[in-house]
């Protein structure tokens, strides 16, 4: 029983270091299309302080302003999407 642990444990920890290193892959792919395209960086900024602005609104209970922030993230995303498909960087596999 303790060997079929030991391959469990051996596959897992193969599994995980897959991960890591396709988790590296995208994230100097989408660093190399940021600098080719400075509006990709524009929008994790901006997509960072709407997140802020989220969890303000969220707690004040003001859902007007909470779908607004929605609105305005779920826009950025898509064009993060576009621009990075158009730079070439596929998006990250789990």
């Amino acid at each position: 029983m303790a060997i079929l642990g030991d391959n469990i444990k051996a596959a897992f920890e193969i599994k995980e270091q897959a991960v890591k290193e396709a988790d590296s892959v995208y994230e100097k792919s989408i660093s190399a299309a940021a600098i080719k395209n400075p509006r990709i960086s524009e929008i994790n900024t901006l997509l960072s302080g709407i997140g802020a602005s989220l969890m303000m609104a969220a707690l004040s209970g003001d859902t007007d302003k909470i779908a607004k922030l929605k609105t305005e993230s779920e826009a950025l995303s898509k064009e993060k999407k576009q621009l990075l498909e158009a730079a070439g960087v596929k998006e990250k596999e789990c």
